[in-house]
């Protein structure tokens, strides 16, 4: 009679393939970011559900001690095409809508790559805004809002001293 020795199974590879996965992970986020940077401000006109796509512009936002200052790209807009709320529960949207210029012309698209749709974007605001006092400026795709805070939101913070005992 001949005797086997007991099968180890995967055991001794486990780490092995653990390591494998995690390479294959990482590989995987990494297409996933290339897609998202190179895709990024691309326009889908509508999503798998036949319905127009939104999209979001590209923010910046700033705070000083006076006021939060937000920047957004919006090329191709025109100033009346924008629409900007601020909410009393603290939320800066930002909506605007580039339509498709149509021609009444036999002429057909050999390659286009401009954007067109709903652009829109929402994101809370970190402080109290004095809504009265919120101005806005578009210039060369660039909108630009400046929202004064609320006196209250403006005193500065208070140190408190930590006393050894």
């Amino acid at each position: 009679m001949k005797h086997n020795k007991p099968s180890k199974g995967l055991a001794p590879y486990k780490d092995k393939i653990m390591k494998n996965q995690r390479a294959v992970d990482e590989i995987h986020d990494e297409i996933n970011h290339i897609f998202d940077q190179h895709l990024k401000g691309a326009v889908m006109p509508y999503d798998d559900f036949g319905d127009m796509s939104i999209l979001e512009p590209d923010i910046e936002i700033t705070e000083t001690n006076k006021a939060v200052k937000v920047s957004a790209e919006l090329p191709g807009l025109a100033p009346e095409e924008i629409e900007i709320n601020v909410s009393t529960d603290g939320y800066l949207t930002i909506t605007g809508e580039k339509r498709h210029e149509t021609e009444e012309n036999d002429k057909g698209y050999y390659f286009s790559e401009r954007s067109y749709g709903m652009v829109q974007r929402t994101v809370p605001l970190p402080t109290d805004i004095d809504t009265d006092k919120v101005s806005a400026e578009y210039k060369n795709g660039v909108l630009k809002i400046d929202m004064p805070k609320l006196p209250t939101a403006q005193e500065k913070l208070k140190k408190i001293p930590v006393k050894a005992k």
